[in-house]
């Protein structure tokens, strides 16, 4: 429960409450689906994909009721953007990405909250680390000290 309690800890600088409940997955799944919201905040890992799919998991109304629909959140206008980037060009993909992005920042039904592990820099001496966004330890088997001359 450390990323709950460094979110309650974040809201109650700011002068929020927040009660932390912990519940059985299927109570909890119940719970976050039925269209009746009674909670104000969930906080749950959607490890999402490189093709962002998840997002119209999570809004496009003709997901409403699947098993992503935790927010209830759909609207015409965010169903015209998703479908405008998954059937995008790639040279047109960006920009139509970018107007999903607009739309979810404009009516705000999710927080996104990022969780980093592992590697988020790395020594000097080390050559041959690429990170990517498969992890840090892709490259691991190149990694070499330098030699100082």
């Amino acid at each position: 429960m450390a990323v709950e309690q460094l979110v309650q800890a974040d809201l109650a600088a700011l002068g929020v409450g927040l009660n932390i409940r912990v519940m059985e997955l299927a109570s909890f799944l119940a719970t976050i689906r039925n269209p009746d919201k009674q909670f104000d905040l969930v906080l749950t890992g959607i490890p999402g994909d490189l093709a962002l799919g998840h997002l119209s998991s999570l809004f496009d109304s003709q997901q409403r009721g699947g098993a992503l629909d935790y927010s209830g959140f759909h609207t015409a206008a965010l169903d015209s953007a998703l479908m405008a980037a998954r059937t995008a060009s790639p040279s047109d993909a960006p920009r139509a990405w970018a107007r999903v992005d607009t739309v979810l920042l404009r009516d705000m039904p999710v927080a996104w909250l990022y969780h980093a592990r592992g590697v988020q820099g790395r020594s000097v001496q080390l050559e041959h680390v690429e990170m990517d966004l498969r992890g840090e330890l892709v490259s691991v088997a190149r990694w070499t000290r330098r030699q100082d001359p």
